[in-house]
């Protein structure tokens, strides 16, 4: 069984390993904790993000556009899109910083 806590962290997970540029790494290097990447161990274990990885779908892969790469999440992304401006509504008192992220 899933709930939606988990499912929302592993959604995370799997965008922190994108924002880390680590979604071409091999899993047990993330989970490693020599490593420093604490985050992924105390959000889960390896072998249930590996179970979620292998069973989670967001599409009917039978039907999926091979020629679009978006194509396995873009329904998932469109709800994500639709209701982002309704959960975050900028004001006048909103400050955008730049900044160099690095690992």
């Amino acid at each position: 069984p899933l709930d939606r806590t988990e499912l929302e962290a592993f959604i995370s997970l799997l965008i922190q390993c994108d924002v880390n540029r680590n979604n071409h790494a091999l899993l047990p290097k993330l989970w490693d904790v020599s490593k420093r990447r604490l985050i992924y161990r105390a959000t889960m274990s390896l072998q249930r993000f590996q179970h979620l990885l292998r069973f989670n779908r967001f599409d009917d892969q039978q039907r999926r556009d091979t020629s679009d790469r978006f194509s396995p999440i873009r329904h998932v992304f469109g709800q994500y899109a639709e209701q982002l401006p309704r959960q975050f509504v900028p004001n006048a008192n909103l400050t955008v910083q730049r900044q160099m992220y690095t690992a």
